[in-house]
């Protein structure tokens, strides 16, 4: 067995030590499912935190928030090559669409964008975000 499946294995006993109730923890439950590693699960995180800054009023905080969460998010991913990166860190609101496109180039192609925000939401994570990503991706359907 490899480094990288030793850690993806260690990783997913981590997150079933967290998982008492699968109902209470959705996103976790998608995780296993989709065999969506430590890593993957970092990066979409860390996209929410960015447009969870980017959704609220601007502070001086938030900005340098922002500077410091940018520079460490393309230093520790520039190895994916996602070019959109430093899409994440506009000052305009962030759209489902823009979600979907980073998302899609890190983690499994089985996985949906839209069922992750939601498990995500069930999970209590970025309520507010995963409503508002969830409502302008309806707002696409139409």
């Amino acid at each position: 067995m490899g480094e990288n499946e030793y850690e993806f294995l260690k990783y997913k006993i981590e997150i079933l030590h967290k998982m008492v109730d699968m109902d209470a923890n959705p996103l976790y439950d998608y995780i296993l499912d989709y065999d969506i590693s430590r890593e993957q699960h970092t990066f979409f995180i860390n996209v929410l935190t960015a447009f969870s800054v980017r959704s609220t009023e601007k502070t001086h905080d938030s900005d340098k928030y922002m500077d410091a969460h940018k520079d460490s998010m393309i230093s520790k991913y520039s190895h994916l090559d996602i070019p959109d990166l430093e899409s994440l860190f506009l000052d305009n609101k962030p759209s489902f669409k823009e979600f979907e496109t980073l998302i899609s180039k890190v983690l499994p192609k089985e996985v949906n964008p839209l069922s992750l925000l939601k498990r995500t939401k069930q999970q209590k994570i970025y309520v507010e975000l995963c409503e508002y990503l969830i409502a302008d991706s309806e707002k696409q359907d139409v």
